[in-house]
């Protein structure tokens, strides 16, 4: 069964922590594409007596598809572990399933396009979980996670970005004009937001594989939302204000996208900061040594790319996946693409 069944169907009660008399909750709404996350209103009681047994309400629904309210919630005792782990467990055999099909293996091995996840927003969700759980964000995470970004028409991040412009249309009237109220005008934007996010989506998915738990945004766009707001987007409606080779400029775009200044520290090595494209280079392999450095973004001849350190070598997760032979393999060896001619500036994050 898919994860909207298993959440639909589950009747799994509330654990409070202390004596609480009663708490009332009611979240409405769904994602689309067929994942129907529901939620209602939902109680849960203390029994009186000496019994001190908790009674369950037959309509409670598990957890809905909403990070920021519901793991608050876990972190304040109101949401148990058990339902957590269930909520993964229904993410873990959705995976499961597509990644065991030998139709996906073959794509897989091929470089061809495919995706597990339905948008960014399910991706964070299943990361934010696993790190409540105190699990390992592993190799095969940031995978599923760069699949939803891929830079391409009509794919995942195309139609994330089509809804956020119908969903905020005077804000893009700033960009798109009248064009705003022209559908197949918005789909050509989305589209080409698409093919130019790699700088975007590599800031994006280094701070969901952060340590950060609070502060993470739930979803691609909710991330630049908050960019285009606070001013850091420039008038093309795509490119990010300043050099992404100023490290202190992607500090201060961090600070904004994760609400705050003590949070993710922003460290790297940049031809702006007087290096040769060489040092920057060598600097980057050196990076291998650190294993508590376990994902960096790093640029070169214009592009930008989020890479693993897979401990002997980086590897490559290019959300673009442009290249001479064809689309890169996730995971493929840095050495093919970074050279010592070719290295602008690498940075990765740290939680104060």
């Amino acid at each position: 069964a898919g994860i909207s069944n298993g959440y639909n169907n589950a009747k799994d009660s509330w654990s409070f922590m202390g004596a609480i008399g009663s708490v009332i909750g009611a979240v409405a709404g769904a994602v689309k594409d067929g994942w129907n996350w529901l939620t209602e209103v939902v109680g849960g009681l203390f029994g009186g007596g000496d019994s001190g047994k908790k009674e369950t309400d037959p309509r409670l629904v598990v957890l809905q598809h909403q990070i920021d309210d519901k793991m608050k919630e876990y972190r304040e005792g109101r949401i148990t572990k058990e339902q957590l782990e269930k909520k993964l467990s229904e993410y873990d055999g959705r995976i499961s399933a597509i990644e065991n099909d030998a139709a996906y293996a073959k794509m897989d091995k091929k470089g061809i396009w495919y995706s597990t996840f339905e948008n960014s927003k399910e991706a964070v969700d299943y990361i934010q979980t696993k790190k409540e759980l105190g699990l390992d964000i592993t190799e095969e995470d940031r995978e599923l996670l760069a699949r939803t970004l891929w830079q391409a028409n009509d794919k995942p991040l195309s139609s994330e970005v089509k809804n956020m412009i119908s969903d905020n249309k005077e804000l893009f009237r700033k960009i798109l004009g009248s064009k705003v109220d022209d559908p197949a005008a918005v789909t050509a934007f989305a589209n080409e937001f698409a093919n130019k996010a790699c700088v975007l989506n590599v800031l994006f998915m280094n701070i969901v594989t952060s340590p950060l738990k609070e502060g993470v945004p739930s979803s691609f766009s909710e991330m630049y939302l908050k960019l285009m707001k606070e001013g850091k987007i420039q008038g093309d409606g795509i490119s990010l204000t300043g050099s992404i080779n100023d490290l202190n400029n992607i500090q201060s775009i961090v600070n904004t996208i994760v609400g705050g200044d003590n949070k993710l520290k922003v460290d790297g090595y940049s031809i702006n900061q007087g290096l040769s494209s060489k040092q920057v280079y060598n600097k980057f392999i050196e990076l291998l040594n650190n294993s508590s450095i376990l994902n960096i973004g790093g640029r070169i001849s214009g592009h930008s790319i989020y890479l693993f350190n897979q401990g002997y070598t980086w590897g490559e997760y290019d959300s673009g996946r442009p290249g001479q032979n064809g689309a890169r393999p996730y995971g493929q060896e840095y050495d093919l693409d970074f050279k010592e001619s070719n290295t602008s500036s690498i940075y990765w994050l740290t939680a104060f």
